[in-house]
């Protein structure tokens, strides 16, 4: 096996996007099922797509669907989850038909992503909090 050449001893880990409020794009939706857990989600990716230096950074942020039974027996885990996903796709100015939708669809669209700032494995991480549509709903009188 040929030999990869590279040095890694000064490479570091991305800096996380400072908290704030960005507008965003969804650039990739995709169905999983957790291993661990048996959870059905959609895994999104966003990236900030406005002017800046944070333009084009990526973050992810999942979308429960369905919540193990065993772990969520009265299902008020998965509704309140399914509530969520339908804030996020509301966000996005999606609509979903009665029998559900295609992530792939939502891909192209933008929404303002409430970035945050956590620990996942011992690293600064970035996560999305709430989302909000780009132009919010006029309210009528």
């Amino acid at each position: 096996m040929a030999r990869v050449k590279v040095r890694l001893d000064d490479v570091k880990a991305p800096e996380p996007i400072p908290p704030a409020a960005y507008l965003c794009e969804i650039i990739k939706g995709e169905a999983k099922v957790a291993k661990e857990t048996d959870t059905e989600m959609v895994l999104w990716t966003l990236q900030v797509a406005e002017e800046g230096p944070f333009k084009g950074r990526k973050v992810t942020h999942n979308t429960t669907t369905l919540i193990d039974p065993k772990k969520d027996p009265d299902g008020s885990k998965t509704e309140f989850s399914l509530f969520m996903l339908k804030v996020f796709l509301e966000a996005c100015g999606f609509q979903w038909d009665p029998d559900g939708f295609e992530p792939n669809d939502v891909v192209g669209s933008q929404l303002i992503a409430q970035i945050t700032v956590g620990e996942y494995q011992g690293r600064p991480n970035n996560s999305v909090g709430r989302v909000m549509p780009v132009q919010p709903a006029v309210q009528e009188a």
